[in-house]
Parts: C-alpha cells; sequence; structure tokens
C-alpha cells in the first residue's frame, strides 16, 4: 500500500494539472493523504513489525517519524522551497518507501542459521534482535527530512517526451528486478537516503569544489535555501 501511494504521489499532481483541476483544497487534502501514507502508515508499519519490543523508545522514535513528515510537508507547503532540480530534505515517499522496503528485506531474506524453528519464530527472533537498529535509523530518516541536506528530485522525468523509450525501458527493467529479487529494494532507497549525505559532505570538503563543482554548486543553492524577498513582505 505504501508503494501504490508514492506511485500514485508521483501523478496526482500532473493529473490534477492535465485536467486543469488544481485548487487549494486539493493540495491540502494532498498534503494530509501524504501525511498518512508517508508517515503514520510506515511508521505503524515499523512499530508493529519490530519497535513494539523496545517499549517506550520505539514508540517515541515512531512519534517522532510521524512528526517530521508532518514537519516536512508543512515546511514544503509555506515555502513552496522545492523546485524541479532538487529537495531540501530528504522527501517524504522515499523515507516510507525506505521502512517498507526494509520490511520486504527482511521478510525475503532466507534465513540462515535457524535449525528446526518454525518461520515465524525466526521472523520474531530477527525482528526482536533489529529494533535498536531500527529505531536508529528510523530517527535519522526523521531528522534527514526536516534538514537541509540537499536530494535529488526526479520530477523532471516525463514520458510524454518525443523519445520516452529510455523511461519506459528504465521502468520495465526496475519492475522485473523488483518482482524477481525484492531484496533489491532497499539497498536502492538506502542508497538515495546515503547520496544527499555523500553531497553534503562534500560541500563541506575544499578539494570537492574543484573535482565535482557541478554538484558541490547545486548543493551548496540547495542548502542555502530559498530567497526572501524582503520589498513583498507585509512587515517592511
Amino acid at each position: 500500500a505504501v508503494f501504490l501511494a508514492a506511485v500514485m504521489d508521483a501523478f496526482d499532481g500532473r493529473v490534477a494539472r492535465a485536467l486543469n483541476a488544481t485548487s487549494p483544497f486539493g493540495e491540502q487534502l494532498d498534503s494530509m493523504a501524504d501525511l498518512v501514507s508517508f508517515g503514520v502508515a510506515p511508521a505503524f508499519l515499523m512499530y508493529v513489525y519490530t519497535l513494539k519490543t523496545f517499549w517506550i523508545a520505539g514508540l517515541a522514535v515512531t512519534v517522532w517519524y510521524v512528526m517530521c513528515v508532518a514537519f516536512r510537508l508543512a515546511r514544503f507547503n509555506a515555502q513552496s522551497e522545492n523546485s524541479g532540480s532538487g529537495f531540501n530534505g530528504l522527501p517524504s515517499p522515499p523515507a516510507a518507501l525506505t521502512v517498507a522496503s526494509f520490511v520486504i528485506f527482511m521478510e525475503t531474506l532466507p534465513r540462515v542459521g535457524f535449525v528446526n524453528m518454525p518461520r515465524l519464530s525466526q521472523d520474531a527472533v530477527l525482528a526482536q534482535h533489529a529494533a535498536p537498529a531500527v529505531t536508529i535509523g528510523l530517527a535519522i530518516l526523521g531528522w534527514l527530512m526536516i534538514s537541509r541536506t540537499p536530494y535529488l528530485s526526479f520530477k523532471g522525468v516525463s514520458i510524454t517526451r518525443p523519445r520516452p523509450a529510455g523511461v519506459v525501458l528504465a521502468a520495465v527493467v526496475f519492475v522485473f528486478l523488483v518482482f524477481s529479487l525484492p531484496q533489491l529494494l532497499f539497498p536502492i532507497f538506502m542508497l538515495y537516503v546515503l547520496l544527499g549525505l555523500v553531497v553534503r559532505f562534500l560541500v563541506n570538503v575544499r578539494w570537492a569544489e574543484r573535482v565535482f563543482p557541478a554538484w558541490v554548486d547545486w548543493a551548496e543553492r540547495r542548502l542555502a535555501g530559498p530567497r526572501q524577498d524582503v520589498s513583498r513582505s507585509p512587515n517592511h
């Protein structure tokens, strides 16, 4: 359901614009749907899967994650800070897909080292041992969403251009790999999460500006945030 919500979220805005059906009400409804789909749902999923074994810490990080998604969406709506070139902070859909793909990863891994133990008992043991790492990981995902860490955006990709063959082929290959090896989903989304941290690290390294000038310039502009036009402010 989280993956289906991410697919629909990728096209809802385009469909609304194509039908000339955009409205402030639709924008607010979209944000509420995002909060449930990419905040409450993945947090509840992870809590039921493993965090409930960590008691108060698990509940606290679950609430923290939902609050970070709410803050992320509110900042997006208030500042309109994200353009087609990237995002300021980890977007909530990839964060939610990272959480969901982790559960898929754990559920589809072969169980090595378990002898004469039912599958459900194996899953319970693994989930219990994963609780501390999951607690830290979920807290970090929440922080990345409310931070200004730069992340690439794929909103510029369009399948309506004259030559969409490359995009369609890539989508077919991706779907085939996902159904053949669902364990690949978690590494793919983790790679996207780590990419933002790498770019933020490069901004603070002197040699990076000479080796990766375009990346560093893009990241610095994202970290600087939206420019405010004070001449239009009602307080000036």
